[in-house]
């Protein structure tokens, strides 16, 4: 009988999770790129993936190194860095995965909530939120 009725949830596929922090390597290169989504991975990635198609003006910048370097996009194993229902705090995983990477692609200015500041001891992220008129600094290991 217990091989016909299982207990617990059905796994899902890695692409089909929402709210997460993502990260996209490439074959043949150091670089990363590290992003968030509110929907499901698949349709970011979809979105990412159409980018290559566009006029060179409006291209991401995983689409710009791909094309300058002449780089292979590892798409098969993108990888889940984080789950997080949280706008804000997906926001600030995001900035910390970024900061983590040794070569990334990412543009600081990207996230619209952080700000990056370095000290000489740590590093600082700002987390501004105009709406609700609240400051929150988080401290985080050295880059």
């Amino acid at each position: 009988m217990n091989n016909f009725i299982k207990t617990g949830k059905d796994k899902i596929k890695k692409k089909e999770h929402s709210n997460v922090v993502y990260k996209i390597n490439y074959h043949s290169c150091s670089y990363s790129y590290v992003g968030q989504t509110k929907r499901k991975l698949r349709t970011r990635l979809k979105e990412q993936i159409n980018n290559l198609k566009k006029s060179t003006n409006f291209l991401s910048v995983i689409s710009r190194h791909k094309l300058d370097h002449d780089h292979t996009i590892n798409w098969k194993n993108v990888n889940i860095l984080n789950s997080e229902q949280s706008y804000y705090k997906r926001m600030v995983s995001e900035m910390i995965h970024i900061k983590r990477q040794d070569y990334y692609l990412n543009k600081v200015t990207q996230n619209p909530f952080l700000k990056s500041y370095q000290s000489s001891e740590k590093s600082l992220l700002l987390i501004h939120r105009t709406t609700l008129s609240i400051n929150i600094l988080l401290f985080f290991y050295p880059i």
